[in-house]
């Protein structure tokens, strides 16, 4: 835990850059309700990625907000904006779109594990 709090902390000072900041884990489909907003302020529409509260910092919205997640599986990536905390992703998995996820895997519901690093947006 403590290694993703000073994560956080050196992307909040804009020391680390982004492109090492990053992790491999499990990727889930989130299914929000119609109309919420993610805990970065904007809505959960289009394709997006929810992480792990630890990589947030200690009040949101965190500079994380205005970042990307570039996300490797197989021959596969995929680059979308982050939205907001996942609480219930443990250590370093990720929840994205079921869009994202299939673009991903097809016909897949989870990936066991996929790669992914944190980016400027395009």
């Amino acid at each position: 835990m403590a290694k993703y709090c000073i994560l956080a902390f050196l992307l909040s000072l804009h020391v680390l850059p982004y492109s090492h900041a990053g992790g491999a884990g499990q990727a889930t489909i989130t299914r929000p309700t119609p109309g919420t907003s993610g805990s970065c302020g904007s809505p959960l529409t289009g394709d997006y990625a929810l992480l792990p509260r630890a990589f947030f910092g200690s009040k949101l919205p965190s500079p994380i907000c205005q970042k990307c997640l570039l996300i490797n599986h197989g021959s596969q990536s995929v680059t979308i904006p982050i939205k907001g905390v996942c609480d219930g992703c443990q250590d370093e998995d990720v929840q994205v779109t079921e869009t994202t996820l299939r673009k991903l895997e097809p016909g897949a519901e989870s990936i066991p594990r996929v790669f992914w690093s944190i980016y400027p947006c395009p």
